[in-house]
């Protein structure tokens, strides 16, 4: 497959993503307002959800959509949904944010349903690394904001081998993945077979 940095960026900006050209278990897709169902679902659930549980009310969070959209527009952010191919449905989402920095890229609120493929969330991580270094050229994603309490999700950065703890408080680390921390382990996840459909 030849491979077009400029061009998946223009894809990523837009939204969509074509599913075989980002990994062979998940596809991602932008959210709009008829997706507040689904997120209030995901956040409300207990397994699965690595941030606290949504307060939010359906109206809230069509209305927190419809500023999320804005900041799509002005590509500030992207709000997507998960395809679990496996399953065949969309079992997840999270958010790539901080577009607009030319150095790094972060992203956020990472949920995945409890019935979704279980290396899903490894997977979605490597394809997010993928976005942001290769297609995006980024030196460095986040630091973005982990909970001491969510075991689960810092055992998943513990197996990637990757992240680097930037800040921590009694409640929160903030961690980070540089280029060359996330390149070292590159093939190793191309034998395992997670992300990685992006030519290296």
């Amino acid at each position: 497959m030849n491979f077009d940095p400029s061009e998946m960026r223009k894809k990523i900006l837009n939204g969509n993503i074509v599913s075989s050209e980002i990994s062979d278990l998940v596809a991602i897709k932008s959210i709009d307002e008829n997706d507040a169902k689904l997120i209030l679902k995901l956040r409300n659930q207990e397994k699965g959800n690595f941030l606290k549980k949504g307060a939010m009310s359906l109206k809230q969070q069509i209305s927190y959509l419809e500023q999320y959209i804005e900041r799509f527009k002005r590509n500030e952010e992207i709000y997507y949904k998960i395809f679990d191919k496996k399953k065949g449905s969309f079992e997840g989402v999270f958010r790539l944010t901080q577009l607009t920095n030319n150095s790094f890229l972060n992203w956020e609120s990472l949920v995945v349903s409890k019935t979704c493929t279980p290396i899903l969330p490894i997977d979605v991580m490597m394809v997010v690394y993928d976005i942001c270094f290769h297609v995006f050229g980024a030196e460095k994603c986040g630091p973005w904001e982990v909970k001491v309490a969510h075991e689960n999700m810092m055992r998943i950065h513990d197996f990637c081998a990757m992240y680097n703890i930037e800040h921590k408080t009694e409640e929160s680390y903030w961690i980070s993945v540089s280029k060359s921390a996330y390149e070292k382990q590159i093939p190793r996840f191309k034998k395992i077979g997670l992300g990685l459909c992006i030519p290296h």
